[in-house]
This record gives C-alpha cells, structure tokens and sequence, in this order.
C-alpha cells in the first residue's frame, strides 16, 4: 500500500522532517540548512516560506529541550481503572468474602 500525502501537507511534512533530521544531527535548523536537506532529499515543490517559517521560528532555541517538552504533555492522568461488571456489586462481594473469613 503506497503512504500518499495530499500536496497541501506535503511542504509541511517535508520541512518538519528535515528539522527532525538537523535537530537529530546536532544542526542548527536554519532555513538555509532546511533547504539544503529538503533539496538532497530530491522533494520538489516545497513552499519557499515553511523553511523560513521554521527556520524563524526554531532559531537559538534548543531543539532537543523542545521535543522532550512536547513528549511531557499530560493526558490527563490514568484512566481511574476498569468500569464494574454489571451491578455495581464488585466490592461488596469482596466484603461479604472477608467476613465470612473472620466468622470462621
């Protein structure tokens, strides 16, 4: 099954990818540096202002603080367990467990 992205995301996905790639190599994601990987990449096509954009954007700021940030992002806590069978009689059957053991 061939992955296809629809030519208005393809810019954006391209240069995203290419800062990853800077980032990952220790690069500054200058536009220049973005081009230049955009451009060894072979992709055509990409809108000359998302490397500016990105470039702007990310310029002196620490790429690797940046993604461990965004992977801190909370989800809102766990999820507060599994819902109760049918009933709702869960824990007090695990009662009426506990104090037949003490009666014997």
């Amino acid at each position: 099954m061939p992955f296809t992205v629809a030519d208005g995301e393809k810019s954006e996905m391209a240069v995203m990818f290419a800062t990853l790639l800077l980032a990952d190599g220790g690069v500054e994601p200058s536009a220049e540096n973005i081009n230049k990987v955009i451009a060894g990449a072979g992709i055509k096509g990409v809108e000359a202002h998302w490397p500016q954009m990105f470039g702007s954007l990310l310029a002196g700021q620490d790429m690797g603080k940046l993604i461990e940030n965004f992977t801190k992002v909370g989800g809102g806590g766990g999820g507060g367990g599994a819902a109760p069978a049918a009933g709702g009689d869960a824990p007090a059957a695990a009662e009426e467990e506990e104090s037949d053991e003490d009666e014997e």
